[in-house]
């Protein structure tokens, strides 16, 4: 709203003296005064002009003003503010009025010129505060979607970053059974290099020589094909974190995928079962449902498994009609019912001080209901583990996102 002179104030009375008295008081202060002679047409102005301030006269014919206020708030217009005039036998209406919070004030008729510009005053002035406390409110809300977007944002980043070190370690094997096998080969090649320049090759020599070549190759080839196809699949899961890309895909596969990127059976301790058909393929977002599954696993090594040696994580799923259905459970210390409750609480978390943010459930709340299109639910007790029950659609329904 303007400085308050500039306000923008209606009168509206079914007596001309009235609102021509009104007016002539009002228009010493404010710039614009208008006029109306009942609420009909009062309501038409409303809807055509926006207006600081309403005067109303309670006791109208056609439409009475508490019918006026009523179809002005029914309009979705909670900001202005709307003074009632009350004449003989209208003050309950005006009260109540007041105590609904649809009204700034009201004044008995006649009306003191100086009641009548104070009451003005100040209803102005706490729709001034209203209007400043709303605009700090919301810039305060998307100061915090911001914040919000970047602990997202940075929850991915830590979430590749510990992709990267998952494939690191698998592509390791191969790549030294590769470097093994060549180096082997190397010292039969400078062995017989020897034989040779000392003129002492024989065809067995020869023979032993070409078939230590022959397993050579093969090991070296099976080694470098395995190192390939897990650093395609690296590629795949990167692309998919990152890009929330749409693809056929067979869930299994990912499951193991996620699993063997995250080297949980590598924690000792920690025994992994995977319950699920090879036939579950899905046309959605592999990206955000491995990071859903990959936010629970950490759950349980965080919370779950805390000051416990040994710990069991299975997944089970199955398809049900047009939807697949995933079971996560872990065997951990369980949690209690207010934990439970506030799961998928943004920044609510039980390790404040211990490197936890509060927000990786949150974020897996909102994958699962937002993008996937489905649902996830949380039980748990103490002592009895954490089961989470996923329910997603096999086929993505389409939020806009498009196919990279």
């Amino acid at each position: 709203m303007a400085d308050k002179n500039m306000a923008t104030i209606l009168i509206v009375d079914d007596e001309p003296e009235i609102r021509e008295i009104l007016q002539t008081i009002l228009s010493r202060k404010y710039q614009t005064v208008d006029t109306a002679e009942n609420g009909i047409v009062a309501l038409k102005m409303v809807a055509i002009k926006d207006y600081d301030l309403i005067v109303v006269d309670l006791n109208m014919p056609k439409m009475p003003g508490q019918a006026l206020v009523s179809a002005i708030r029914e309009q979705g217009d909670h900001r202005t503010a709307i003074i009632i005039l009350t004449g003989h036998g209208t003050f309950k209406e005006a009260h109540d009025l007041l105590e609904d919070a649809a009204i700034s004030d009201f004044l008995n008729k006649p009306t003191d010129r100086a009641e009548l510009l104070f009451s003005i005053e100040r209803a102005l002035r706490e729709q001034q505060l209203t209007h400043e406390l709303e605009r700090l409110v919301n810039q305060r809300t998307e100061e915090l979607h911001q914040s919000q977007a970047m602990l997202i944002q940075t929850e991915k980043m830590a979430s590749l970053g510990r992709l990267v070190a998952g494939v690191a370690h698998e592509v390791n094997t191969p790549i030294s059974t590769a470097l093994l096998s060549i180096s082997h080969m190397e010292e039969s090649e400078h062995s017989f290099s020897k034989s040779l320049n000392s003129g002492g090759i024989t065809k067995k020599a020869l023979g032993t020589l070409l078939e230590s070549i022959r397993e050579t190759a093969h090991e070296s080839k099976n080694a470098l094909g395995e190192a390939n196809r897990l650093i395609l699949s690296f590629k795949q899961l990167a692309v998919d974190q990152t890009t929330e890309s749409r693809r056929s895909f067979n869930l299994h596969k990912l499951i193991k995928s996620i699993f063997s990127t995250l080297q949980i059976d590598n924690i000792d301790g920690i025994k992994t079962t995977i319950t699920c058909s090879d036939e579950i393929t899905l046309d959605s977002f592999p990206g955000p449902l491995g990071q859903v599954l990959s936010n629970l696993v950490e759950n349980s090594l965080l919370h779950g498994f805390e000051g416990r040696m040994l710990g069991a994580i299975s997944i089970h799923a199955s398809k049900e009609g047009e939807h697949v259905t995933i079971q996560y459970k872990d065997d951990g210390v369980g949690m209690a019912a207010t934990t439970v409750n506030k799961i998928f609480d943004p920044f609510f978390t039980t390790k404040i001080n211990q490197g936890g943010n509060g927000i990786g459930m949150s974020i897996t709340f909102n994958l699962v209901t937002g993008i996937l299109g489905g649902t996830i639910e949380c039980q748990s007790a103490p002592g009895e583990g954490a089961c989470f029950s996923l329910c997603i659609p096999l086929n993505a329904i389409d939020r806009g996102h498009e196919d990279e």
